[in-house]
C-alpha cells in the first residue's frame, strides 16, 4: 500500500510540474508575441518570434559589451564576438533596418 501511495504521488507531481512548465511556456511565447509587434512597429515590417528573440539576443550582447564594468579583456572580447555574431544573425534572418 505505501508503495502504491509513493508512485500515485510521483505520477501527480509529474503531472503538476508538466502543466507548469506549459504555462511557463505559453507565458513566454505570449510575451514574446507582444515585443515582436512592438519590434515589427519600430521596423516598419512584420517580424517572427525567431526574429525577435535575435534582435533581443543582440541587445543583450551589446550591453554586456559596452556596459561599463571592471573586468578582463579577455571577457571583453568574448562579448565582442557575442555582439558581432548576433548581428550577424540578426542579418541573415532577413531583418531589413532600411531600405
Amino acid at each position: 500500500m505505501k508503495k502504491e501511495m509513493a508512485l500515485q504521488n510521483n505520477a501527480t507531481s509529474a503531472i503538476n510540474l508538466l502543466n507548469i512548465w506549459k504555462k511557463t511556456v505559453s507565458m513566454c511565447n505570449n510575451t514574446v508575441t507582444h515585443i515582436s509587434a512592438y519590434y515589427s512597429s519600430l521596423v516598419g515590417e512584420k517580424l517572427n518570434n525567431k526574429q525577435t528573440l535575435l534582435i533581443m539576443n543582440a541587445q543583450t550582447a551589446f550591453f554586456m559589451t559596452v556596459f561599463p564594468i571592471e573586468c578582463s579583456v579577455y571577457l571583453r572580447i568574448i562579448c565582442l564576438i557575442w555582439l558581432i555574431t548576433a548581428l550577424l544573425q540578426c542579418k541573415n534572418s532577413g531583418i531589413r533596418t532600411s531600405e
